[in-house]
């Protein structure tokens, strides 16, 4: 039947790819990381676990791998053990689960050896293994809960190849073509990747939009710190007599200036201020375009804030430095 000749296929694929030299291991899977898919959970049941009335169901993402996948894709163990090429038994189906669905549905307990059903009880799966999480769909995208179930229980339609290289991967890209078309020569191979362009082309979108942002915050930064020392620097030449006057009489040049200063960033500490709460009005709006960030992180806030007042006191200074510059008995005589 297909479900037998796709085994048989996958069986010779991996025994051919596994032989070649700078392979460090292969693996099959139904799916991959960064797949840049919206996860499609199903959901299942934990035996002896009643959901409560009025609660939705659990619900995770399944995965088809076979035994190396963990191993080829770097994702570690952190309890219990993964598959192996014993588990065929399609009647106790070995499962390995990940971290972050442990910890939403066993919350604390031990979930080796508990039962876990994705057609109301029809069929169960041992777990026998607990690994980290991946994001499985896209980098913007939250990671999912998490079932792996072996390639050798079930049937899988749409197969993806995973090979660890030991040097150039790219060298193996034909090996992996040649590999599939030996064993059928209908078969596409639509492309090969490796998860560093994978995950280089899932960041061009949000690469160019910060680049953007970016270029866009130093524009208004620059322009915010010319209208600033503008309109300090106008202040400052109505004040002229004022600090003249202050200077003959004694005054503490660098008093004169911190007065100067001081004027003009309560003004822009008062600007802060209003930016602070419009920022935190438009954090729905932000938080989309944001990644390993929220909108509320006080070290971006307060980075942007010093930055702000450091631009604003340049801009403050040096006009008024410039105003200490006057002679005051001109001054004085043109009143």
């Amino acid at each position: 039947n297909s479900s037998a000749r796709v085994h048989d296929f996958a069986r010779q694929l991996l025994a051919r790819l596994a032989g070649q030299r700078d392979v460090l291991s292969v693996a099959l899977t139904s799916d991959f990381p960064l797949n840049d898919a919206q996860p499609s959970a199903q959901p299942f049941e934990i035996q002896g676990q009643a959901v409560p009335d009025g609660q939705p169901a659990p619900r995770s993402d399944v995965t088809i791998v076979t035994p190396d996948y963990f191993a080829t894709l770097g994702i570690p163990l952190l309890r219990g053990r993964v598959f192996t090429s014993a588990d065929r038994d399609t009647a106790n189906v070995p499962v390995v689960i990940a971290h972050r669905l442990a910890t939403t549905y066993w919350q604390g307990r031990n979930p080796l050896g508990s039962r876990i059903s994705f057609d109301h009880g029809a069929h169960w799966g041992t777990v026998v293994g607990v690994v980290g999480d991946v994001r499985q769909n896209a980098l913007s995208e939250d990671i999912t809960d998490e079932v792996y179930a072996p390639f050798a229980v079930a049937t899988v339609s749409d197969i993806r190849v995973l090979v660890r290289a030991a040097h150039d991967p790219h060298a193996l890209a034909p090996v992996i073509r040649a590999a599939v078309h030996e064993l059928d020569d209908k078969q596409p191979v639509v492309s090969v990747q490796t998860l560093d362009e994978l995950r280089g082309l899932r960041l061009t979108e949000p690469r160019v939009t910060t680049a953007l942002l970016v270029a866009f915050a130093v524009i208004a930064l620059i322009i915010t710190a010319g209208g600033l020392a503008g309109v300090i620097g106008y202040v400052v030449n109505q004040r002229v007599p004022e600090i003249g006057i202050r200077l003959a009489l004694g005054a503490v040049p660098a008093r004169v200036l911190w007065l100067v200063v001081r004027e003009g960033l309560v003004t822009v500490v008062v600007g802060l201020g209003v930016g602070l709460v419009a920022a935190l009005a438009g954090m729905p709006l932000m938080a989309r375009l944001l990644y390993a960030t929220t909108p509320t992180d006080a070290v971006t806030y307060g980075a942007v804030a010093a930055l702000l007042l450091a631009c604003a006191a340049m801009a403050c200074w040096l006009p008024a430095r410039r105003a200490l510059r006057v002679d005051p008995a001109r001054v004085l005589r043109a009143q």
